[in-house]
């Protein structure tokens, strides 16, 4: 039987479907090993009255943590308390799915401010 051929290869803009691919690996193994739920998805997005994405919040949930990757509020709605609420709805999410802890990655220069307001602490 002939050895199957491996390549690796640079990917500065994986596709979501390759993405999917590699979440959906780690997500089928993490319950064999954990004994935990496997990973999910969440997010949560803010509307204007045409239907553009005007702010949001994404992560997932694993191992009894759940990870915030991406909130973004545009410059018209900043300091209108709709990044609280996103982190509102995340924690909710957090409770709903039994996670023991929330994470995110920030800069100073970012949020990071913001995120130790409600409660989250330098690791």
């Amino acid at each position: 039987m002939a050895q199957a051929a491996y390549t690796l290869t640079a990917e500065p803009h994986p596709t979501h479907r390759d993405l999917k691919i590699l979440i959906d690996g780690l997500g089928a193994a993490a319950p064999k090993e954990t004994r935990k739920a496997p990973i999910q998805a969440f997010g949560f997005l803010v509307r204007d009255d045409s239907g553009a994405v005007v702010a949001g919040i994404t992560g997932s949930s694993f191992y009894g943590s759940l990870y915030i990757d991406v909130l973004w509020v545009d410059d018209t709605l900043r300091s209108q308390g709709w990044g609280s609420r996103l982190i509102g709805e995340a924690e909710k999410t957090a409770r709903q799915r039994k996670c023991s802890f929330m994470c995110v990655n920030t800069m100073d220069w970012e949020a990071r401010g913001f995120y130790e307001k409600l409660g989250f602490a330098v690791e």
